[in-house]
């Protein structure tokens, strides 16, 4: 799936109708392709803790991660997400708005949210 996303940014005009033509006909719901970015983006191993730098005699409040991860791989998630939500455009919106997360296809995902007491919608999640 991911690959045919990729082409949704091709600048080869062949290699993005195949992408978009993927969209239209194969498809069957925004929320499917939600679920696989959500369950990364939310990921649980993936945590920050506060902590404290010191810049030109001053302290500022920053986080780090706990353990290192591919932020490379979150960047092109971001990326490909952000790609569908223009490709989608108010269908998409309309979709992950009133959709809340509790429908998700991947249960894991759902009860990750609701034990943090997280309920909303797809879209406030995806934005």
């Amino acid at each position: 799936m991911m690959i045919v996303l990729d082409t949704l940014k091709s600048d080869d005009p062949h290699l993005r109708r195949i992408g978009e033509t993927w969209m239209r006909c194969s498809l069957k719901s925004y929320l499917r392709l939600l679920d696989p970015f959500l369950n990364e983006l939310l990921d649980p191993s993936i945590q920050r803790v506060p902590s404290t730098a010191r810049l030109n005699g001053k302290e500022l409040q920053i986080f780090v991660y706990e353990r290192q991860f591919d932020q490379r791989y979150i960047s092109h998630l971001l990326d490909l997400l952000l790609i569908i939500i223009r490709f989608g455009g108010q269908g998409f919106a309309k979709t992950a708005g009133s959709t809340p997360i509790r429908r998700s296809y991947d249960a894991g995902l759902v009860e990750r949210v609701e034990a943090g007491d997280m309920q909303c919608s797809m879209l406030l999640w995806v934005c």
